[in-house]
């Protein structure tokens, strides 16, 4: 299980996230949306070491682990691409590995790219790619040595048919295996058929929680948002 406790991340502005609270057990996706300001990118960043929330602390399967997620247990997909344009794809994967502290192997590497349909433009960089390739690559990346939690943050954004289906297998193993997800996205009726709960942010604080088994994010959404 990972569990967010009392965690905070605020700027000057007074725009960010917490102090909230949060609970998401082995073999789950937690859906996270809100309006645009609400504080999912900060919560999302935070989590992941982009940026270390201020208070609070982060527990994973009962261990402490301080602020954020230790790298090599957290798969992050942003919504905006944080790929280097000038890496191939191939060697974004391995960078990726690298910085994630993962021991993988080359063949490792290869059938991951291939898994997630990047294999024909492995040896192409990352600023030639279409923004659909672009997005299979970081959820290749993301997924990349079975993390512990992963965190997608729109992670529909650009992808076509093959794209989305690719993703909706990837992620239906993992959770099998039991992995931890949380997943924002724009299009609601996604999160009805991934999640069995969605958190709603308020100007970085949780609204509400809501069960969306039977088909109640966007209703949910109209009744906190009234838009």
């Amino acid at each position: 299980m990972l569990e967010v406790i009392d965690v905070q991340r605020r700027y000057r502005s007074g725009r960010g996230t917490g102090p909230l609270t949060l609970e998401v057990a082995a073999g789950e996706v937690l859906g996270v949306v809100g309006p645009n300001g609400a504080g999912k990118t900060t919560l999302f960043g935070a989590l992941c070491g982009a940026d270390d929330f201020q208070t609070g602390t982060v527990r994973l399967d009962g261990r402490e682990l301080g602020r954020r997620l230790p790298a090599e247990a957290c798969g992050f997909l942003p919504e905006q691409s944080r790929l280097f344009p000038q890496l191939t794809a191939r060697q974004a994967c391995r960078f990726e590995a690298a910085m994630r502290v993962l021991d993988l192997d080359d063949t490792a590497l290869e059938e991951q790219l291939d898994r997630f349909g990047c294999a024909d433009f492995r040896d192409t960089e990352v600023r030639h790619l279409s923004q659909g390739m672009t997005r299979r690559l970081g959820i290749a990346c993301a997924f990349l040595g079975t993390p512990r939690v992963v965190v997608l943050d729109e992670p529909l954004n650009g992808l076509d048919v093959e794209g989305v289906l690719l993703f909706r297998r990837a992620l239906a193993d993992y959770l099998d295996s039991g992995g931890i997800a949380l997943m924002s996205s724009h299009i609601l009726s996604v999160l009805d058929e991934v999640c069995e709960r969605m958190v709603l942010l308020k100007d970085g604080l949780v609204a509400a929680t809501v069960d969306v088994r039977e088909g109640g994010a966007e209703r949910a959404y109209l009744e906190i948002f009234g838009h």
